[in-house]
């Protein structure tokens, strides 16, 4: 159905569609790239995601000017689509090691946790009936954990290769104690996350409180939020701060290399978990979709390998 799909939407890829773009050619390019994601053509997914963000920043969706004059429901449906501009553009250019478009956090406010069938375009306002939890959550806690992976890559490449003057031994010390401020900020800011996930999202939640129709979005929130874990990105970058410097840097380092070493384990904990998972789900309908799971794997290789 997905193939059928696509090439039934493949004449919207015509330029001439392109010149007057609106909200159903960006939610197309969005569905067209999801497609493309898990096909062998990934370079056709980083091509139309690109040209999708085009489209929505042309239409305005990057902004929340002028939502006093739309309903209620359009400007739902407008943050919806924003959003996930951003967080495919984020997840392509990770999975292909490319830079991403979007490189600073959205203005635009996240949509709010309200089912499409509590959404009525004629209404002033709409609410979420009391008592229903509304499966836009899922969206929304994976956006704020894509917000914090976003912190996590630009903490990296903003302190990759820059320029310093003066002792080295100075600049060691300063790069490592900026790199540990950091991680433990995007830790905290984790550990927070984990706290705010709604209970039927949550992983961590006795067998008789499972919701079963929110069971596949619980594992795949669990993968994620391991994977997005600063330290496993970070320690890397901290531990080649503190093996390349001076002799009289490695002297004093003290509480740092301690701090590094913590790393290490953590890395190889949540290595273990992601395996542990891929393996319990990897045959199941808990299952993410096989680019992901492949994407997943390299990340413990990448773990196990920090870790060495």
């Amino acid at each position: 159905m997905s193939e059928a799909f696509f090439h039934t939407c493949k004449p919207a890829l015509d330029v001439d569609y392109l010149e007057d773009g609106d909200l159903a050619l960006v939610q197309t390019f969005l569905i067209i790239a999801h497609y493309l994601q898990g096909s062998r053509a990934p370079n056709r997914c980083w091509h139309i995601i690109g040209t999708a963000i085009r489209l929505a920043q042309g239409v305005g969706l990057h902004s929340d000017i002028g939502d006093e004059h739309r309903s209620f429901a359009e400007t739902q449906i407008r943050r919806r689509v924003w959003h996930g501009c951003v967080m495919l553009d984020l997840a392509v250019s990770i999975m292909l090691g490319r830079p991403v478009m979007i490189s600073h956090k959205p203005s635009t406010p996240l949509p709010d946790p309200i089912d499409d069938r509590h959404l009525a375009i004629d209404y002033p306002t709409c609410e979420q009936p009391p008592g229903t939890f509304s499966h836009v959550e899922w969206f929304i806690a994976t956006l704020k954990l894509y917000g914090l992976l976003r912190k996590t890559l630009h903490m990296l490449y903003d302190n990759d290769g820059k320029q310093c003057n003066g002792n080295p031994a100075d600049q060691t010390r300063s790069g490592t104690l900026t790199q540990i401020q950091y991680i433990t900020q995007l830790d905290s800011e984790l550990q927070d996350f984990r706290l705010e996930v709604p209970m039927p999202l949550h992983w961590d939640v006795p067998a008789s409180e499972v919701q079963p129709q929110f069971l596949r979005e619980q594992h795949l929130l669990k993968a994620r939020q391991v994977k997005t874990g600063p330290l496993p990105v970070l320690s890397k970058s901290l531990h080649e701060n503190l093996s390349t410097g001076t002799e009289r840097a490695s002297s004093r380092a003290g509480i740092c290399a301690n701090f590094a070493m913590d790393c290490v384990f953590f890395c190889v904990q949540s290595a273990i978990e992601l395996i542990n998972l891929i393996h319990e789900t990897c045959n199941t309908d808990l299952a993410s979709v096989w680019y992901y799971n492949i994407f997943c794997e390299h990340n413990t290789e990448a773990l196990m390998f920090q870790a060495d």
